[in-house]
């Protein structure tokens, strides 16, 4: 891994740390444009999902019903909360216009996110 991807997974696992964690409207708003992504307690693990098949899955179902694409790059990194995921695709680049994929651990995209 490049040190570049690794500074974007630990900035992207913080970043959800505090907006999942947070209890005024702010943290509810990025929950609701999540999906209804989980709150956060300090007890709750932020696991990266590294497994190739789920990787590659995530990747199809959010190139065609998000990007409209038929074929493109899979996520860079996504992240399971509990049963829920977060996946940021590979043009989500920190400091630039990204968006990021809420989504049930059955992959139905619950909720997508953009800046």
């Amino acid at each position: 891994m490049s040190p570049r991807g690794s500074h974007f997974k630990e900035v992207t696992r913080s970043w959800l740390r505090q907006i999942l964690s947070d209890t005024t409207d702010f943290g509810d708003g990025w929950r609701k444009v999540l999906g209804g992504a989980p709150h956060v307690t300090s007890r709750d693990s932020i696991i990266e999902v590294v497994d190739e098949s789920t990787c590659q899955r995530v990747a199809r179902i959010i190139n065609r019903d998000v990007l409209g694409w038929q074929v493109g790059p899979p996520p860079v990194v996504i992240f399971r909360i509990g049963d829920y995921l977060i996946a940021y695709p590979s043009n989500a680049r920190l400091g630039e216009f990204g968006y990021a994929v809420g989504m049930r651990r059955d992959l139905l995209i619950r909720g997508v996110a953009t800046w």
